[in-house]
């Protein structure tokens, strides 16, 4: 759930960058992970995309460009290729963007968070 003074809400690049290496640390330790492993990158997805709208909000384009390929390295480390994505766990927000960060495209992740920002913040 999106609130205001939420993880999501928090004016961090990556507000849920940790949460997720200690929800994959969690998940391991309880002997859990091929059953949460497609989950599990869902939402590494879904934060790698909160972020990366995070950073298209807050900065120019050249400086967010810059952020995102670290942001994208970092996807690339986290994602277990050797699992899918349960897209049923996908956020709306990451379901729309993750063609886009599939296929390491940030210009229109930009573009699209930017004008999402013009229009729900007028």
């Amino acid at each position: 759930v999106n609130r205001e003074r939420s993880q999501s809400g928090i004016p961090m690049d990556d507000p849920w960058g940790e949460v997720t290496i200690a929800l994959k640390e969690k998940i391991l330790e309880l002997n859990l992970y091929d059953d949460y492993a497609n989950t599990l990158n869902a939402f590494i997805t879904t934060a790698t995309i909160v972020s990366l709208d995070n950073m298209a909000q807050k900065y120019e384009y050249r400086y967010f460009r810059k952020q995102a390929k670290m942001c994208l390295k970092k996807y690339q480390a986290s994602i277990d290729i050797k699992y899918h994505i349960d897209y049923r766990s996908l956020k709306y927000k990451a379901l729309i963007l993750y063609p886009f960060l599939k296929m390491r495209w940030v210009a229109p992740i930009y573009f699209i968070s930017f004008l999402n920002k013009l229009i729900c913040h007028k």
